[in-house]
């Protein structure tokens, strides 16, 4: 039950409101995906989860986003529960097993967002699960095959982690003499995952873009590698315990985002993988995956499918060293222990929305909205009527372009390079010219500012005839006198709907 709180939210996560919702959204409004990397730097990063979001949109004729992840909590409920029986746990330890996978405060904050490291997990349960069950003999290539596309469709690190279940399945084709069933294997996954990769080539000249862009050099993007700094604290011999009650040095959680239950299996962990191989081989295989991974960019949200499978191995190696009684005690204290964690996953759990909802009721949904991203709720209104609205986000610290279905554009310097230079080329020039410039070649219809806003920029509001027609919390919106004469075609714009430039050029109706 706490695990899927998450789905009665709108979809008020950072990352889902300024990325991953342009898909949904642009399927919606125009039909086809604009292939945009310009507007958003990652809109060309592996989309599965994307894609299922939209198929989703399209069904409901809605952001549909807790239909999906009811699908992705279920799977990996039943992935936790599979994998713990392949390792011969019995019914009630491998529902202890799914339960305390359940309970993991991450797995709740998932249901909240569009964020791929739960879908991850659950997949590679599964995987998991299946290699366990198979032994030294081949599985399906088919089943397999989909299950890696399906990774490599949702996220490229990923490949760290099935990177040691592909050698051993090579190994296995090789010492079968089947070497047909890998190639066969491998197809089936290219055909699955592959469809992001081979865009983003297409578009950009580099598959993983905006990743190792030193190496591709694609001009869409600086030749460097992406890089965090935030999260380049390092690794050190108390980072077990750092990410147990120091959690807000790894993401933007509070401390206890982890949960009690990772550091409090080790123990069971390392003594039931000293005396079962299957146990010592995926504890091997998920710890060194886990590891390599957090030394890239020590964030916490990365590390969660090594703490899913991790978790689960825990629970089933506790079964085999405790009596029975014992071991449902610990269990359901470390279940309980990660249900209270739930609002440590982010700012908008921390405000505990699920209070007001329980006093008000749904009615309250839209206020929790409003009062938590003004910004969705403003955008949402100006779209729906004025279909052909052109809207410049000049609230940096807010991107949240998603549901404008690719009719909106920031200046975030994160995400939209050009808009980003242009806006501070803006902020440093007191004559206006440059936001007029912009305003005009944009063809803007609508600019959404902080109530605080730039004075340069609200004297050349004010000079050319923008009104201020709406307001949510500190965010207003100003709208252009005839904004039906105006439209996201301007000289800034006619290159970044990559997909309609390479189908009909020439053609900006």
């Amino acid at each position: 039950f706490v695990a899927g709180l998450g789905l009665w939210l709108p979809s008020m996560n950072y990352d889902d409101n300024s990325a991953h919702l342009l898909l949904p959204f642009q399927l919606l409004h125009d039909g086809y995906y604009h292939l945009d990397v310009q507007t958003q730097s990652w809109g060309l990063a592996p989309w599965a989860n994307n894609v299922l979001h939209g198929i989703a949109t399209l069904l409901a004729g809605h952001e549909a986003r807790a239909a999906v992840n009811l699908a992705w909590l279920i799977l990996g409920v039943s992935g936790a529960f599979r994998l713990a029986s392949a390792l011969e746990a019995p019914r009630g330890a491998a529902l202890a097993a799914a339960a305390l996978y359940a309970s993991l405060p991450l797995t709740g904050f998932f249901t909240t967002s569009m964020q791929v490291d739960g879908a991850s997990a659950a997949v590679l349960m599964h995987l998991a699960a299946g290699m366990v069950s198979s032994g030294r003999t081949l599985p399906a290539a088919t089943h397999v095959g989909l299950l890696l596309g399906l990774l490599a469709g949702l996220k490229v690190t990923n490949s760290i982690y099935v990177f040691p279940a592909l050698v051993w399945l090579a190994w296995l084709s090789v010492k079968h003499k089947q070497p047909g069933w890998f190639l066969r294997m491998g197809v089936i996954a290219a055909m699955a995952g592959g469809a992001s990769y081979a865009y983003s080539f297409a578009v950009t000249g580099n598959p993983l873009f905006p990743l190792f862009n030193s190496v591709f050099q694609s001009a869409y993007y600086p030749a460097t590698d992406f890089v965090d700094p935030r999260w380049s604290t390092g690794i050190s011999w108390t980072t077990v315990w750092d990410l147990t009650m120091h959690s807000d040095r790894y993401g933007e959680v509070y401390p206890g985002a982890w949960g009690i239950s990772p550091i409090a299996l080790l123990p069971a962990l390392a003594l039931g993988a000293l005396n079962d191989a299957r146990l010592r081989w995926i504890t091997v295989w998920f710890l060194l995956s886990g590891v390599i991974v957090f030394a890239q960019m020590q964030y916490l949200r990365y590390i969660f499918q090594a703490t899913a499978v991790l978790g689960v191995l825990g629970v089933v190696a506790l079964h085999r060293l405790v009596v029975p009684k014992a071991f449902t005690l610990a269990t359901i204290l470390l279940i309980a222990g990660n249900a209270c964690l739930l609002t440590t996953t982010s700012w908008m759990a921390h405000q505990d929305p699920w209070r007001i909802l329980l006093a008000k009721g749904s009615s309250a949904l839209h206020g929790i909205e409003a009062e938590m991203t003004p910004e969705r709720v403003l955008l949402r209104r100006i779209v729906e009527k004025d279909d052909n609205a052109c809207i410049l986000l000049a609230t940096p610290d807010s991107p949240y372009i998603g549901i404008a279905g690719g009719r909106a554009v920031s200046v975030n310097g994160s995400y939209d390079l050009r808009m980003a230079k242009a806006f501070k080329a803006a902020r440093t020039d007191p004559s206006g010219g440059h936001w007029r410039s912009l305003l005009n070649s944009l063809g803007v219809s609508y600019v959404v500012t902080p109530v605080e806003l730039d004075p340069v920029l609200r004297r050349v509001l004010g000079e050319d005839a923008f009104a201020r027609i709406d307001q949510q919390g500190q965010v207003i919106v100003w709208a252009h006198p005839d904004p039906s004469d105006r439209v996201c075609t301007g000289t800034l714009e006619h290159d970044r709907d990559e997909a309609h430039r390479r189908l009909h050029p020439g053609d900006w109706h």
